[in-house]
């Protein structure tokens, strides 16, 4: 087995040549019943490394962007054959402990922002308290929400739950993020989120009254 490492820099015929380097010990492959010729062998570890996201060689600086950031120029290797990754933090500061806001228009604002027409969509809390989800944007459902989740853990009495003994009070919103889940994937079609019929993305807040984020990655071409 050997271990191939490319740069920016790297043509295909070069990586080819280093490819058909690795098979010269070992022309063909034994796979269970078969054998894999060389050509075969090439096609297949080609298809393989297509796979795997190059990192490193990089000139891009790390740390957060807030403003969103597009990095199909700055990361090497596979990327360079048309694929794009997009980050962007969305901010909230909800005024009351618990809240459920549709965030689709500022997730599609960051989409478009992307430039990415087909690909996959992740949002996810990056808090403990906090969660993403997907659902119908309706006023009685986001009620029954919220009822029901105070049902299954309520927030008072605080003195309920272990966690809060460290001097906090939001034991019950990590139980809350918990059944809610932190994050959800949307696929990309044509420029668009690729939702059913009534879709939402929402940013679920447990423990409010201060500032929090969700991340929005982006990645395809």
């Amino acid at each position: 087995m050997a271990v191939i490492l490319w740069t920016n820099s790297t043509s295909s015929s070069q990586i080819h040549s280093l490819l058909r380097q690795v098979e010269q010990p070992c022309p063909s492959v034994k796979v269970g019943e078969s054998t894999m010729g060389s050509d075969l062998l090439f096609e297949w570890l080609l298809g393989a490394f297509a796979m795997v996201f190059v990192i490193g060689c990089s000139s891009a600086s790390g740390g957060s962007h807030p403003h969103g950031r597009n990095t199909h120029d700055s990361v090497p290797g596979l990327w360079r054959f048309g694929m794009k990754s997009f980050r962007k933090e969305l901010w909230f500061e909800i005024k009351s402990r618990r809240e459920y806001v549709n965030i689709t228009p500022r997730v599609r604002e960051a989409l478009q922002e992307s430039g990415i027409r087909e690909g996959l969509c992740l949002v996810n809390a990056m808090h403990i308290t906090a969660s993403v989800y997907i659902n119908d944007d309706e006023p009685g459902l986001l009620q029954d929400y919220d009822d029901w989740l105070e049902e299954l853990a309520p927030h008072a009495p605080t003195s309920h739950y272990r966690h809060n003994r460290t001097g906090e009070d939001n034991g019950d919103a990590h139980l809350k993020r918990q059944v809610m889940g932190r994050q959800v994937v949307v696929a990309v079609t044509d420029g668009d989120l690729d939702f059913g019929p009534w879709e939402q993305i929402f940013y679920a807040e447990f423990d409010g009254r201060r500032r929090k984020r969700a991340l929005v990655k982006i990645v395809g071409e």
